[in-house]
Parts: structure tokens; sequence; C-alpha cells
């Protein structure tokens, strides 16, 4: 039966016949706890309706369970596909994600939330190619850029191949008869663009 007031972790270990210090470890997952006294702390919790406190737990071991998920907009219908992928699996692994959408100011405001520890990292979609700033945050903070990234080993990130996909195409239509084979792209420098023009060079003009 559920309290009016919140319950404590002193009245879930007083319900429980244990120590607040078993109901920390249950609550934490420790294994060194008894399937018997798990199970009988587990049903002090649900009887009394006891929420740990997930915010200050994760103060207290240095890590805030949020990730970042830096967009430059949401209007571009690509992004949401991988925004959601994300999300799916950051809520596997027990983290949340912080959507953040960086217009016309990049990334570095946004990423200075790294450095104030309210997240344990962040996934970067911002097509940027030569941004110091996210080299240099990528040496100390745990960064992944996806989709376009930094032509830079030191910086991870999940693309696709886009080398590779190019040369396939032009593979396939060269297959199938064709000679006379165009590439129409859009004029910047994103490495997605880069990749693409590389593998259809000697194959392709340009235009």
């Amino acid at each position: 039966m559920k309290q009016d007031a919140c319950p404590t972790i002193s009245e879930v270990a007083k319900t429980a016949g244990v120590s607040v210090a078993t109901v920390s470890r249950v609550v934490n997952g420790s294994p060194s706890v008894s399937h018997e006294t798990q199970a009988r702390v587990q049903e002090a919790i649900e009887r009394l309706g006891y929420q740990p406190n997930v915010w200050g737990r994760s103060l207290r071991r240095g890590e805030s369970r949020v990730v970042l998920i830096i967009v430059p907009n949401v209007s571009n219908p690509y992004y949401a596909p991988i925004i959601a992928g994300t999300e799916d699996r950051l809520h596997e692994d027990g983290y949340s994600g912080m959507l953040c959408i960086t217009c016309e100011a990049g990334a570095a405001s946004l990423l200075v939330i790294l450095k104030d520890g309210r997240a344990d990292g962040a996934i970067l979609m911002e097509p940027a190619r030569d941004d110091p700033h996210v080299t240099g945050m990528a040496r100390h903070y745990h960064l992944v850029q996806c989709s376009e990234y930094c032509d830079n080993q030191a910086v991870s990130h999940v693309s696709v191949d886009n080398l590779a996909a190019a040369r396939e195409v032009v593979l396939t239509l060269a297959g199938l008869g064709h000679r006379r084979i165009g590439f129409v792209g859009a004029d910047n420098d994103f490495m997605s663009t880069i990749a693409r023009r590389r593998g259809l060079s000697g194959r392709a003009c340009a235009f």
C-alpha cells in the first residue's frame, strides 16, 4: 500500500528488515546481495512505491546518463529516423538523449555542456568538416560524429561508405550498358560529397 508522502530508503530498509546499505546495493544492482534478500527489498520497494533518486545517484557516480544529440535543424527529414534510432538505443542502455539544435550557432556552444558534466557524451550530426572545437573536444570527451565527419582519425564517426556506394552505382549503370554517366551533387566540402566524387572519378562527368 502506497503512502501519501514519498517513502525514503530508510522506510524501505525497515519494511524489508535489512540495512539501508543493503537497499542501496540492491538499487544499484550489486551482485553481493543474495537472491532472497533482493526479492525482499524489491517487494518492499513495490509495496511502498519507493522511487530512487536517480539524479542524485548519477551525481555521486560522476555521470549524468545523458547523451547530447546535436543536429543543425529538425526541418530536414533526413535526421528524423537517425534521431529515433539513437533514442531507442540510448534507452536500451539506460541513457537519456538530449536533442540540441545548433541552427546557425554551431556545435561549439553546445559542447560546453560536456565540460560542465551535464552530459556524458555527444552524437554530432553537424556537417562542419574542419571545426577545431570538434577535434579538440574529441581528445577529452566521448564524442561521435554521425553521417558527416571531420577528416581526422582522432574523431570517431559512424557513416555510410559513400566512396564504395558511388563506385557500386557506376558499375551497376555501366553493367546495364550506360556509358554517359553524370553526377548531380551540391557544391559543398562535406565528406560525403568528396567521397562520392572520388568514387565517380574517371567514370563520370560532373555537372
